[in-house]
């Protein structure tokens, strides 16, 4: 009966020894931040001759969940006047203006978005606030 007991004993311990080395929760790897990054482009704006557009007149914002993280343009012919962040980090504001006095102008942008997933966090720009002065600015260059 003594041998059966220890046997039991000893069989318990090896049970308690090794079960934590086959199980796999210890092993399992945590899942690594993921960052996911896309490029919305917006749409063709025409620019009159000798003016700027309004401010708040080519505003492009990415998906709810996702920041901007930089923003790029198509301008040809015209100036970028000023390209800033909306209040909500979601979008850029554009003003682009038309020197030529005689002929109108097309200009595009696009935003470059991001969103974190899997324990990653991406958050707002937070630069804005100058687009009259620079509009006043150009404008006032340009005369």
């Amino acid at each position: 009966m003594r041998r059966i007991l220890v046997g039991a004993v000893c069989f318990a311990l090896l049970v308690a020894v090794v079960s934590p080395f086959s199980s796999d929760a210890k092993r399992r790897a945590k899942p690594k931040p993921r960052l996911s990054l896309a490029t919305y482009d917006g749409p063709d704006i025409d620019v009159p001759p000798a003016s700027v557009t309004e401010v708040d007149a080519y505003v492009l914002k990415c998906p709810r969940g996702w920041q901007t993280t930089g923003f790029g343009v198509l301008n040809g012919a015209t100036d970028v006047v000023f390209a800033d962040p909306t209040n909500d980090g979601r979008g850029y504001s554009f003003a682009f203006g038309n020197a030529s006095s005689t002929s109108s102008f097309t200009a595009s942008a696009s935003v470059r978005c991001a969103k974190g997933g899997k324990g990653l966090k991406v958050t707002r720009a937070s630069a804005h606030g100058s687009e009259r002065k620079a509009r006043r600015d150009w404008l006032a260059a340009q005369r």
